[in-house]
């Protein structure tokens, strides 16, 4: 017996030290495995824009990718803030490729980037450390030369902190959004080499409420650039050297500054307002909600590179530059306050509503007490209890009807869309941006694609989505991609689904608004007089023109149509007025029909949306 005890003791300890060999190879397997799938890719990012930390505005970053392993391709889903957008990507072995992604966080959230691959997944989390773009006022400066306003610095203007930001113009961002989080755009040198996506998207900015200050000086050939053209106050002329005494800008000289400048005349709707021997120094114009300004000298250069006058007059600029985001957030919440909404009506599926919670409690207690007791007890004294295999299901359906009778206009209705939010474009720039949100209605259940065509951004508004099930529509995979533009090729909808979402849009406008008024002015209101004539294919309705806060109504425009007109505009419509910025320029204001904004699924109704358009002219050269 002991010689037996003994064996099987010894057994033990040899199965034991085999398990134990097992554990530690199988171990030491799984960590080669995870470190093999761990270097598989390296992943980097870097923000397009430096210091710049999380806000309102999604962030433009650099997403660097590098594949250790073999060819392979995926996604990037990048995730933050309840959204999240899928990036095709194709990675051959021992490559980095370099993708732009637009990241959205907070200070309590830290967006991620996943890369999907067969050969596994990678996770990076995207920490944006600067400070918020809500509380400061950033200046991105577009320069072949970094940190060319680094002493803004810890500069306060009311409280919020003035900071510098950067970029190569290689590098920067082909889409408007791309400068959302920015106050004011800074063109220096370099800025010529900007691509035309990006000259494109800056001019969208502006558009929208953003300010751009585009310098001069001995060497700025980005004012000769034609795709500038459209949008700059003054056209370029000779480099000359000027004297300038007593103050520049605002800011007081203590001695004269000899300054080298960019010649040139002011273009109409231009404001100079400074100017040395003849020659502007500061000109300006009103673009849409937004304005740009050129500076003729180059405050890189001395004798301002050093001078404290310099960052004196850029934050007096940044102080003084656009904000359309209140006006952009009425437009949006379907809050125009010169446009009269027309009454809904029974083919409205945004009217229809859920009956009182109150109500279905009420008609399930009664089916409740109808199945139970009165169903059995009735059936129990006639003495036919095997009838209940009836009357239930058929109580059960009368019940489900009265539930579900506040939907039967849905069923009818078919696919449907509401527009809300605001069209910008300015008399020969070419250029039109939408910002806004679009609802959706889909009745059916499906795979849809919602067949967008240059659309910067999109977010959806998860309190809103999901049918009268109660079910979101977000799960799985992103249902946006990115691809050059975002789209949306797979949308998963169940029956009597709502969609709302967010849209930031580049949208092509064909035609414009010809109108050379004569404008006088008499006991606080100005008349306008004149021709208009609406070329372009959209009907134009419930118009208005507007400036510096008068308003006054205008006829109906159909396409190709003509009218003269002759407008009071008085502050006496205060209560809808436009609330367009004081800047001198003139105003359309209107509903538009014709336009192509998000989604062409679905029929969509003046009665339900409120598409508006905001066209402006500038007019003559302000001294």
């Amino acid at each position: 017996m002991p010689s037996l005890m003994g064996q099987l003791t010894k057994f033990q300890g040899l199965a034991t030290q085999s398990f134990r060999v097992a554990g530690l190879i199988i171990g030491t397997c799984l960590a080669c495995g995870a470190m093999a799938q761990a270097k598989a890719f390296d992943i980097s990012y870097e923000p397009i824009w430096p210091k710049l930390g999380p806000g309102q505005f999604a962030v433009p970053v650099k997403l660097n990718l590098k594949c250790n392993t073999a060819d392979t391709m995926g996604m990037v889903v990048v995730r933050g803030l309840g959204s999240a957008v899928s990036y095709p990507i194709e990675l051959p072995r021992g490559t980095t490729k370099s993708i732009t992604v637009y990241v959205e966080g907070t200070q309590w959230s830290t967006p991620t980037a996943e890369l999907q691959t067969p050969m596994g997944n990678q996770s990076k989390p995207i920490e944006l450390q600067g400070p918020s773009g809500d509380a400061n006022l950033f200046v991105g400066v577009i320069s072949s030369t970094p940190g060319l306003l680094a002493s803004l610095t810890a500069t306060k203007t009311n409280g919020a902190a003035v900071l510098e930001t950067g970029v190569k113009p290689e590098s920067a961002p082909d889409r408007s959004v791309g400068y959302r989080p920015l106050k004011t755009v800074v063109l220096a040198e370099g800025a010529e080499r900007l691509s035309d996506g990006a000259v494109w998207a800056i001019q969208r900015y502006v558009l929208a409420g953003g300010t751009l200050l585009v310098t001069g000086g001995a060497s700025a050939p980005w004012l000769r650039d034609s795709r500038w053209a459209p949008v700059l106050p003054m056209a370029p002329g000779q480099v000359r050297e000027v004297s300038v005494q007593g103050k520049i800008g605002s800011e007081e000289l203590t001695a004269p500054l000899r300054l080298t400048v960019s010649g040139g005349v002011p273009t109409p709707g231009a404001s100079v307002s400074q100017s040395s021997e003849g020659v502007p120094l500061i000109v300006s114009k009103s673009i849409g909600l937004g304005k740009v300004v050129v500076w003729t000298f180059d405050p890189f250069v001395a004798p301002l590179q050093t001078h404290q006058a310099r960052n004196a007059m850029i934050r007096t600029l940044v102080k003084g530059s656009a904000d359309g985001s209140a006006i952009l957030d009425r437009y949006r919440q379907n809050d125009d306050p010169n446009r009269t909404m027309y009454a809904g009506n029974s083919q409205n599926p945004f009217k229809v509503t859920m009956p009182p919670t109150g109500l279905i409690v009420a008609i399930l207690c009664l089916f409740l007490v109808f199945a139970i007791p009165v169903n059995f007890v009735v059936l129990n004294k006639l003495n036919k209890r095997e009838l209940a295999w009836v009357t239930i299901p058929l109580a059960s359906l009368v019940f489900s009807g009265l539930i579900f009778a506040s939907a039967r206009n849905l069923y009818s209705v078919g696919e449907a869309r509401r527009t809300n939010g605001l069209l910008l474009t300015h008399e020969g720039t070419g250029q039109a941006t939408f910002v806004g949100r679009q609802e959706l209605f889909l009745p059916k259940a499906g795979l849809y694609d919602m067949g967008y065509q240059s659309v910067e951004s999109a977010s959806n508004n998860k309190g809103y989505e999901g049918g009268f099930s109660g079910e979101g529509l977000f799960s799985g995979q992103p249902e946006f991609i990115d691809v050059g533009q975002v789209v949306a090729p797979r949308i998963e909808a169940n029956n009597l689904t709502f969609r709302d979402t967010e849209l930031v849009q580049a949208v092509p406008f064909q035609g414009k608004l010809v109108l050379r008024p004569t404008m006088t002015s008499r006991n606080g209101s100005v008349i306008v007089t004149g021709r208009i004539t609406n070329d372009t294919p959209y009907f134009l309705y419930e118009c208005h023109l507007s400036q510096n806060g008068l308003s006054g109504d205008v006829q109906d425009l159909r396409p190709g149509q003509s009218a003269t007109i002759r407008v009071v505009l008085t502050p006496s419509s205060a209560s809808r007025k436009t609330s367009v910025p004081n800047n001198g320029v003139l105003y359309w204001s209107s509903g538009i029909e014709g336009v192509s904004i998000g989604t062409p699924l679905g029929n969509e109704s003046k009665a339900w949306s409120n598409l508006s358009l905001l066209y402006s002219w500038n007019l003559g050269v302000q001294q």
